[in-house]
């Protein structure tokens, strides 16, 4: 701030006033914290935005506009590349999609890729509006506008998704191509190897993030490696390390006694468990033999012979 003061002297004032404004909203009560995200930075393209009379209190030298024009510039240059990068590499994950993806799971993983990528070209997007908002300002200021004729204006339909072959048929009109893939009159030809070159780009900067912190990973690994300890620590160290050797060789051996002792137990009950079922099959044999001989018929006893008594010859008489 003491630094921007010293090329802008008056915009201390605004800063004073703004900062009163503030209090009186607040009415007495605590004024909110300003996050650093909030804070203004009144570049020479937001003091050319403000009101004639603030901008006549704030004297910005025309050199330090002169700066702000061309980071504006290279940054809006920079955006532009980007998002014609990403909408390259997002055509390839449509196709890669429709092609290689099968399944619940897969179009899903591909889906959030998509996701991803979108939520990047917006972002890209912004960041080329609020260049562009900045340069229309300081062009105003300096009477400059060759910028106009590279850097349009971007709305959501040049950032939109590919119509599909079919789509394209059955238009009315040919759709032209948006002004972002024309470069000096010249179209902007997906075929000629670029759209590899730029997936080829997205692929190598996530592995370049991937060596770097596994690097990382192995030189913290060395230099824990390579700390000195004390002759105390030492023995401390390698005491624990025998005593949990030992208790773990006691656990072990426990654990095998109990295994034996289980084993043995499962076993004997196997035995008593057969003998029981030998003596329950002796006992059903012998209760069936005996089942057996009660049905059979008892044999009838011999008859005596016996004489005919005085009755019986009368009546035959």
């Amino acid at each position: 701030m003491e630094l921007q003061a010293g090329f802008f002297p008056g915009l201390q004032n605004m800063q004073q006033r703004e900062d009163e404004e503030r209090a009186c909203l607040a009415e007495g009560h605590a004024m909110p914290g300003i996050s650093v995200s909030d804070l203004r930075l009144w570049l020479p393209s937001a003091i050319a935005a403000m009101e004639a009379r603030s901008v006549c209190e704030i004297v910005v030298p025309r050199a330090v506009q002169e700066h702000e024009y061309r980071l504006r510039v290279g940054q809006a240059n920079e955006s532009l590349h980007k998002v014609r990068r990403l909408l390259l590499v997002r055509t390839h994950l449509y196709k890669l999609k429709d092609t290689t993806s099968r399944g619940v799971r897969a179009n899903m993983r591909s889906q959030d890729k998509i996701l991803v990528l979108n939520d990047q070209i917006r972002r890209a997007a912004d960041q080329y509006r609020m260049a562009r908002v900045a340069l229309v300002m300081l062009g105003g200021v300096l009477e400059r506008n060759g910028w106009e004729r590279t850097l349009k204006d971007l709305r959501e339909d040049n950032t939109k998704k590919r119509k599909t072959k079919k789509q394209r048929c059955e238009a009315k009109t040919p759709h032209p191509p948006s002004w972002i893939w024309l470069v000096q009159g010249q179209v902007y030809d997906p075929a000629d190897g670029v759209t590899m070159n730029e997936v080829w780009i997205e692929w190598a900067k996530p592995r370049v993030r991937c060596h770097r912190w596994r690097e990382e990973v192995d030189l913290l690994e060395e230099e824990m490696g390579q700390r000195e300890g004390d002759n105390v620590q030492v023995e401390g160290e390698a005491a624990y390390a025998v005593r949990q050797a030992a208790i773990e060789s006691q656990l072990a051996c426990a654990t095998g006694a109990s295994n034996a002792r289980r084993e043995g137990a499962a076993g004997n009950e196997d035995t008593d468990a057969e003998d029981e079922n030998r003596d329950k099959d002796g006992e059903e044999d012998e209760k069936e033999d005996s089942d057996d001989e009660e049905e059979l018929p008892i044999p009838s006893l011999p008859q005596r012979p016996t004489k005919p008594t005085y009755v019986d010859e009368v009546l035959t008489m």
